[in-house]
């Protein structure tokens, strides 16, 4: 993930964007993410990771 932005998305159970981020040229470990800090309600979501040509995803559950 070094050298490219990346563009960091978060759905809800339905598909619809709750939030999305663009980080530049970082590398980023998506295990140390404190989803907390973004207002989201609790529950499953589905984290889209894009850099460059790849696209990442992974449920991920919000306490």
């Amino acid at each position: 993930l070094l050298g490219q932005s990346v563009s960091i998305s978060v759905l809800n159970a339905l598909g619809s964007e709750v939030q999305s981020m663009v980080i530049g040229e970082v590398e980023v470990d998506l295990l140390k993410l404190d989803y907390r800090t973004w207002g989201i309600a609790p529950g499953w979501y589905c984290l889209v990771v894009k850099t460059g040509t790849q696209v990442s995803t992974l449920p991920v559950v919000l306490y």
